[in-house]
Order: structure tokens, then sequence, then C-alpha cells
């Protein structure tokens, strides 16, 4: 009989408790209303709360109302939120979490590249550069909910097509987009070439042959 073996932070949290804890110890400093909590992990309330109570219990979450609403957060005096927060990161593949994230504007998205150095979060953000003409504010909202999930920090630049060209219009192969440890989430190297005439080409009067797609013969 085989064995049907689920990812390991499936396995150890499930989903709803895994996310939760990812959201309050990846952003120590903060607190969340339940309806917050609710949209970050797009999931029904029920399963939110129960786990809620499950943590609250456990001494990982607090709980508190301010006024009429109830704001829960990481418990500081928990003795295992640094091996929590490590064991999370550990399981947490960054890039998979951006590819996923964007998905839903691929069809609105020409490219996204992220270099990723393999190095932990906290030593410095990973670069993540993506070309769109659909400069609305609905990408970096999902950009935000994920960094909110997974911890990462994230050094974004949103371009058009325009922008990039004029940002790949320097010495050739020189911008960190096409290094060969970049990451095409969406889109390759090759929307991002430039072609560079060469002097004489440049210089050349143009052929209205050539142009309109006639050959001598």
């Amino acid at each position: 009989m085989s064995i049907d073996f689920k990812p390991i932070d499936e396995a150890l949290f499930g989903r709803i408790r895994r996310e939760l804890l990812s959201v309050f110890l990846f952003n120590p400093d903060r607190s969340f209303y339940l309806l917050e909590l609710v949209s970050l992990l797009r999931t029904g309330r029920g399963g939110v709360q129960r786990e809620l109570s499950n943590l609250v219990a456990a001494g990982i979450v607090t709980r508190r109302r301010e006024g009429v609403k109830v704001l829960f957060g990481v418990a500081g005096d928990c003795p295992v939120h640094a091996e929590l927060r490590e064991l999370l990161s550990a399981m947490t593949d960054r890039g998979t979490a951006l590819a996923d994230a964007l998905s839903g504007f691929s069809g609105g998205i020409e490219v996204a590249v992220l270099l990723d150095t393999g190095v932990e979060p906290s030593t410095g953000p990973l670069k993540l550069l993506i070309v769109s003409d659909d400069v609305s504010g609905d990408i970096a909202r999902e950009l935000e909910r994920v960094l909110l999930l997974t911890g990462i920090a994230l050094d974004v630049t949103m371009l058009d097509a325009a922008g990039a060209r004029e940002l790949m219009a320097g010495e050739p192969g020189t911008h960190w987009a096409l290094d060969p440890a970049a990451r095409y989430l969406i889109g390759s190297s090759e929307c991002l070439s430039v072609s560079r005439e060469s002097p004489e080409e440049e210089n050349h009067e143009p052929d209205l042959f050539s142009a309109a797609g006639l050959q001598w013969r």
C-alpha cells in the first residue's frame, strides 16, 4: 500500500493554522481583527475562529478587546516563538509564493523576475521586477498580502513596457534581471532583451524596400 505524503507544513499544521502562525510570527509588532485575518487567509470565518481559539489557549496568541472589536497578536512570553518562526521560514518557498500571487495577473504582466540569493530574509530584501502596462494598485495589494503571510522582505520595481526598455538600454547584460540566477515567474529574459543597432546601422540611410519587407533578387 502506497502512502500519500502531504507537504511538511500541511502535515504539521494544516493550512489555516500555518497561515495564522505565519501572520503573527512574521509580524510580531502588529495586531489583527478577526475580519482582517479572514480576508488575508481567504477562507471561512468559522475555521479562523477555531484556530485562533486553539492558539490563544496554547499561549501563542493573545486576545484583547479594543472598544467593540477584538484584536489578536503574538504573545510576547511564548517560549517557542523563535523556533516556530525559524521552522515556518524554512518551509516557505519564497519564489513559489510570489509566483502564485502573481499568477492571477499573468494576462496583464509581461515579465515578473525575481532575484533570490538564497540568504535569510532578514539579511536583505529580494529583488522583484514587474513589467506591466496595468499599473493599478491590485498587484501591489496582492504583494502586500503575500509579504504578511510569508515574512519576505521585497524590493519591488514596477515598470511599463516603455520604462523596461529604457532600463535595459544601458550596458548590455548588466541589470540583475539578466543574471543567470534570476528566476522568471512570468515571461522570459527574451522579453527584456533590447536590440542594439551598430553605429553603421544607426547612421545608414534607411532602405525603403527592406523596410517594406521586400528583397532584391
